[in-house]
């Protein structure tokens, strides 16, 4: 009957311990950091961004100066891109297979984004994706980092 008991209260302590974790991450969810420079800045954590989405669906992607809107078809055989610096539409492009690249280099005023987009259709099981290999500034610091990556994913019965 001790045994019993014990258990009972194990099960209790790790469901207070996991309580106690999440209460800590949903405050955290703001937090305030010593910067550099010394002085205080505020960073927000953002939820990750879904990378596979459905024919259909749409993805906003933000880096820095830069929001890139990717809009998959209904067949998911073309991507429609949008690019923004600073909140500014300065770039349009349709992906296809046979237009499979975006170049582009746009400024307005210091903000810039410059790199390239990169449509790969494949049927399923293989994925379907959209990379990129891009700079971007950051006019809150006044400096630039390169992204080099998969911004979206699908699968495509036949393209």
């Amino acid at each position: 009957m001790q045994f019993h008991t014990f258990e009972r209260d194990i099960c209790n302590l790790k469901r207070a311990l996991l309580t106690i974790f999440f209460v800590s991450v949903l405050c955290c969810i703001s937090v305030w950091s010593g910067s550099v420079k010394g002085y205080s800045e505020k960073v927000s954590i953002i939820v990750p961004q879904e990378v596979f989405l459905q024919p259909g669906d749409t993805s906003i992607r933000y880096f820095g100066d830069l929001k890139i809107k990717l809009m998959l078809s209904e067949t998911g055989s073309y991507v429609d891109c949008e690019l923004y610096v600073s909140t500014q539409l300065l770039g349009v492009q349709t992906l296809t297979a046979d237009h499979n690249k975006y170049r582009f280099d746009l400024q307005l005023a210091n903000n810039f984004a410059k790199g390239r987009l990169m449509i790969t259709l494949q049927e399923s099981p293989q994925v379907s994706k959209v990379s990129g290999n891009f700079t971007y500034s950051v006019a809150s610091n006044n400096e630039s980092f390169t992204f080099k990556g998969d911004l979206i994913a699908w699968y495509i019965d036949k393209y």
